[in-house]
């Protein structure tokens, strides 16, 4: 079921033409509806392929991401639950626990495999996406998933989905 929700909302921002916006009620992996407005061209501030406005109001996507449309439109998906609070303190506490993380969520973790600043809050949105758009939560990608590296061992990976599914919900 979560696949067939994630594969709508990537046909909705599929069809639209680049440069693009339209208003959208999203259907989470987790079966949260978020109202954004999604803009199909690159990110305005970083120039990168996707970026979620602070308040996760507005989502870009850049036009041309062919077959990554899926894993990033829900990587930023995370962020817009985030930026409209709809990510609890107890959501953050468990994913900090299991990834024995701490420190501040949004603060520096250095560089991404791209070279990009990581934070706490990029690993969520990786983790996120990953559980989301998997096939199974123990499936072990050849390398790390995603640009942030978010590559746990197999028990925190299926601790880590059955969080999101049992309490973003």
């Amino acid at each position: 079921m979560r696949s067939i929700l994630i594969l709508l909302a990537t046909c909705l921002v599929a069809s639209a033409a680049p440069g693009d916006s339209a208003g959208a009620v999203l259907i989470t992996p987790t079966g949260a509806h978020l109202s954004v407005n999604l803009i199909r061209a690159e990110c305005p501030y970083t120039g990168h392929t996707s970026c979620t406005a602070v308040d996760g109001r507005t989502i870009w996507l850049e036009p041309r991401l062919g077959s990554l449309y899926r894993p990033i439109l829900v990587h930023e998906e995370a962020h817009a639950l985030s930026g409209q609070g709809l990510v609890s303190a107890a959501v953050r506490a468990r994913f900090m626990q299991l990834g024995g993380y701490t420190g501040d969520w949004y603060a520096d973790r250095g560089p991404s495999l791209a070279g990009d600043p990581t934070s706490l809050e990029e690993l969520f949105a990786e983790a996120y996406s990953y559980c989301g758009t998997t096939p199974r939560a123990d499936y072990r990608y050849d390398e790390p998933f995603g640009e942030y590296g978010w590559d746990p061992p197999r028990k925190q990976r299926v601790q880590t989905c059955d969080a999101f599914y049992r309490r973003l919900r």
